[in-house]
């Protein structure tokens, strides 16, 4: 491409914006993606520990039931 000469015109700024040919920061995309991940996490952190820890609880009661498991009785 040929070097631009001129700044560009307040007018093909306009032109160009509503076209939707305007700079985009990758950096703060992502940064505010990665703000959004840590807050999530540390809301439902706390929930998930709890969910699995009922459900690795649930599982144990299950195998103390039942402590002659073999392949044989699984399939």
């Amino acid at each position: 491409m040929a070097e631009k000469r001129f700044p560009a015109t307040p007018k093909r700024r306009q032109e160009a914006r509503k076209k939707g040919q305007v700079l985009k920061s990758q950096e703060l995309t992502s940064a505010l993606m990665l703000l959004a991940l840590v807050a999530m996490l540390k809301l439902w952190l706390p929930s998930i520990i709890n969910h699995l820890a009922e459900l690795f609880g649930h599982v144990n009661s299950l195998v103390e039931q039942n402590q002659q498991w073999s392949i044989a009785t699984i399939s």
